[in-house]
């Protein structure tokens, strides 16, 4: 065993230089693994995130099917009160924006909130729609103005 000028023996240097290899090709080859985990882990957040904006779209369908099928008497009677308690008691939902109830001649009979200029109904179209926007998340604001843009070019 040598003793080099600064005090370290050969020993120390090649154990410094075993660790430090060591080291090297430790991180070699834990970056796939961890660039595997990464793309695995935003996948399973993408496919999440898509399932929770289908659930949402499918509540707001069903809230509006509910809702068309409890105003039937209200509409063709006129009675402009039940329509409104009904009107009141969807908007009470979570996640609940506006709800507006229109004749065949889109007149609002009944409405609660404000709804978006891109939710109307256009000229021509006989079809109400129905609007889920998930309001906590800025990305879902934006997929759903996309959405809204997507359904009036159509």
């Amino acid at each position: 065993m040598s003793v080099q000028r600064d005090g370290s023996s050969s020993l120390d240097r090649l154990w410094l230089r075993a660790s430090s290899l060591q080291a090297r090709i430790t991180a070699i080859a834990m970056l796939p693994a961890i660039a595997l985990a990464a793309l695995v882990g935003g996948f399973s957040i993408s496919l999440r995130q898509s399932d929770l904006d289908t659930g949402l779209q499918q509540r707001g369908l069903l809230l509006a099917r509910q809702l068309a099928s409890a105003a039937d008497y209200g509409v063709f009677s006129g009675n402009s009160a039940a329509l409104q308690a009904l009107v009141e008691s969807v908007a009470g939902e979570r996640a609940t924006v506006a709800v507006q109830i229109l004749d065949r001649d889109h007149r609002t009979l009944a409405a609660v909130g404000v709804l978006p200029p891109e939710a109307a109904l256009g000229p021509g179209q006989e079809q109400p729609r129905v609007v889920a926007v998930d309001t906590s998340s800025p990305s879902a604001v934006a997929r759903a103005e996309e959405r809204l843009a997507a359904m009036a070019g159509r």
